[in-house]
């Protein structure tokens, strides 16, 4: 599996193979920000921790982690139009909150004029979705505190 070869010790973090980018969060030093993969940079209070007896990445309110990703232009010149993020994660708040945004965050990749803050967010419902179209009452949650 890609976990399993992204965890070998000699294996550089994240995996990158033509068409992915694997980035583990879960092979830093608890109680450290030590260890945390290429192109990774962190914004406000994050530690590796133990929880439930795996090792993951925690953030508290307001912090947000940027992942440099050497994605491929599939669009017209230099423009990158589609792609795939696939997270796993548990929220421990139930709170609406940003999930995913593309600029913003420092001076390479400032957000331009009418630009959405995040392209996805997380509901007060529990629903995911973008420019607030967040599914229909059948559509999956992502609930506090579960994987």
């Amino acid at each position: 599996s890609w976990m399993r070869q992204t965890r070998r010790s000699s294996a550089i973090n994240p995996r990158t193979t033509r068409t992915s980018t694997f980035y583990d969060l879960s092979r830093g030093v608890v109680g450290t920000q030590e260890g945390k993969p290429l192109w990774m940079d962190g914004r406000g209070k994050w530690l590796f921790v133990r929880h439930g007896g795996l090792r993951c990445l925690k953030g508290w309110p307001n912090t947000f982690l940027v992942l440099r990703v050497p994605f491929r232009k599939n669009g017209g010149g230099t423009h990158l139009n589609q792609y795939t993020v696939t997270l796993q994660l548990k929220l421990l708040g139930a709170e609406p909150r940003n999930l995913l945004s593309t600029a913003g965050w420092d001076q390479w990749s400032s957000a331009k004029e009418h630009d959405e803050e995040a392209q996805v967010r997380r509901a007060e419902s529990g629903h995911v979705g973008s420019l607030d179209a967040f599914g229909d009452a059948d559509a999956p949650t992502l609930e506090p505190a579960e994987w």
